[in-house]
């Protein structure tokens, strides 16, 4: 969601859409990857090896192709503090890189995100530095999964060795965190290990983690149920059977940090579901069902600058693709606000 308002969202097309649900324009895209806005409102998306840039109009500006030889972008493209643009590819692609505002490259670092590599979340970023995870770390002696850190000059700062690391998130304060087995792991911009929290057994099926603008941490435990801990890594609460008997997406804070939304995904037969859940306590403030054939959300929910507004993607077997706009406080109802044949 752009400051503006507007919202652009990737199906099988990219579309930019205003607050009242209206289809400003599209683009032809297939292979979604994240999206992400510029300071002067260029709309950076990905598709494939290539990342485009538009104006708010949805004129192209640039396209950036890597060369033969690679997968895809496997993170971003993701608008950095300095302004340029950071991407990962994959083994045979350019691996980490960094592009001008103008789609020039300007430094790549060899490797290559393995774990949930879909290209549709965004390269974790702080003020000064980026994380991925891959399967071997270039300059480390390790030859199993691990975590790198750059500066955003390509150049390697440190890597740490995992045997089964997820996807990486950055911390505001500039920490990384990832999970590995059951253990969610805080590690500090330097290097050095924060703290490590350990999940009861069975501990391999965390989901997250997301992390609201003061720190505090939420993640799935056995799918079902959504703990929270603190950004020292400690426990505030656990909600158990919060997700019922689906399996949820990764929770999305609310800007003032204040309520967590997610979703579930179609399973066992079973529509998903849309919750909202208070951060203080976990408890849940509202559900929607998600209706339509063999229908839940596609991924994780996006919120308007304002908080009040929480959109969500959602996906029909066999039927459409739509995006759902509802309202956080005292939702009882939803009516999609656009309809993509997907």
């Amino acid at each position: 969601v752009a400051p503006s308002g507007t919202i652009y969202i990737h199906s099988d097309d990219l579309y930019a859409i205003s607050p009242a649900g209206q289809i400003i324009w599209t683009k032809p895209s297939s292979d979604p990857k994240a999206v992400d806005i510029g300071a002067d409102g260029t709309v950076y998306s990905g598709s494939g090896n290539s990342i485009f840039a538009y104006t708010p109009a949805g004129e192209l500006i640039w396209t950036f192709t890597e060369p033969f030889g690679g997968q895809g972008i496997m993170a971003g493209p993701t608008v950095g503090p300095d302004g340029n643009i950071y991407a990962v590819t994959d083994g045979g692609g350019l691996g980490a890189l960094s592009l001008t505002p103008a789609g020039t490259l300007i430094w790549n670092q060899p490797g290559y995100v393995d774990f949930e590599g879909t290209g549709m979340t965004k390269v974790p970023l702080t003020s000064n530095r980026l994380y991925f995870s891959e399967d071997v770390v270039p300059g480390c002696t390790t030859f199993s999964e691990g975590l790198n850190a750059l500066d955003l000059s390509g150049n390697l700062l440190w890597c740490v060795s995992f045997s089964g690391v997820s996807r990486a998130v950055a911390s505001p304060n500039g920490d990384a965190l990832v999970n590995d087995f059951g253990v969610l792991y805080d590690y500090n911009p330097d290097g050095s290990r924060d703290w490590a929290f350990s999940f009861p057994f069975p501990s391999g099926t965390l989901i997250g983690p997301s992390v609201a603008p003061d720190g505090t941490i939420y993640i799935f435990h056995s799918y079902t149920n959504l703990w929270s801990l603190t950004a020292a890594g400690k426990k505030r609460w656990e909600a158990d059977g919060v997700a019922g008997t689906n399996f949820p997406v990764a929770p999305t804070v609310s800007p003032d940090g204040s309520v967590i939304v997610f979703g579930t995904v179609f399973s066992f037969g079973v529509n998903g579901k849309l919750v909202a859940v208070k951060a203080s306590d976990g408890s849940v403030l509202w559900t929607l069902p998600i209706t339509g054939p063999s229908a839940g959300v596609a991924g994780p929910v996006s919120f308007s600058a304002d908080g009040n507004t929480v959109y969500a993607p959602i996906t029909e077997i066999g039927g459409v693709n739509k995006l759902w706009a509802v309202s956080v406080n005292g939702a009882s109802s939803a009516e999609p606000v656009l309809t993509v044949t997907g």
